[in-house]
């Protein structure tokens, strides 16, 4: 399990969408919340089949705990690049 508390440092960089992603979640992090930050900001965790999404849930957590995009983070270019890693 990860423990966080949604505040992993990027060791990538990220877009947009996945910032603002963080952002959310770490304002309301629970354990689901917390693994997909962890796997966002990971070198390669993205590139696993499914992503961080079939990561977290397909054995981790539930697949009810998935948060999904928070609406403000949607209408974000999820290929812009606008966070450099860490």
């Amino acid at each position: 399990m990860h423990d966080h508390a949604c505040k992993a440092k990027p060791r990538r960089a990220l877009s947009a969408q996945e910032q603002c992603v963080i952002d959310a979640y770490s304002k309301d992090c629970t354990p689901a919340k917390d693994c997909l930050v962890s796997c966002i900001t990971s070198p390669h965790g993205i590139e696993e089949g499914g992503g961080c999404s079939h990561v977290c849930f397909h054995g981790l957590h539930a697949p009810s705990d998935e948060p999904g995009i928070p609406d403000e983070c949607k209408a974000l270019d999820p290929r812009t690049i606008t966070s450099p890693a860490a």
